[in-house]
């Protein structure tokens, strides 16, 4: 299961959130090596351990998608890293 969750964590977490970062504001141009570094950080702190967890269930992935999966250590780590990664963003137009 390892191999297997991180190659769905590279092929299919990776371009999806590099996706939602650049219509999110990130730069596509001039900072995409950052970006596909960010991205990547992102997906194995965030889906690895889902995909390692939950395996590629519809039912479980439907769950998870939608919001409606009970806390546990590998689904409240995988939305702090995305709330995580937001909060940090937010104040870098402040800084000036």
């Amino acid at each position: 299961p390892t191999i297997l969750s991180l190659l769905l964590t590279f092929t299919l977490a990776t371009p999806l959130l590099l996706v939602f970062l650049i219509l999110f504001g990130a730069p596509l141009m001039t900072h995409f090596a950052h970006n596909l570094m960010c991205v990547t950080h992102m997906a194995l702190l965030a889906t690895m351990p889902l995909f390692y967890v939950y395996g590629v269930d519809p039912h479980m992935w439907r769950e998870i998608c939608s919001g409606s999966l009970p806390w546990d250590g590998v689904w409240g780590g995988s939305v702090g890293t995305v709330v995580g990664a937001w909060l940090g963003a937010v104040p870098i137009p402040l800084d000036w």
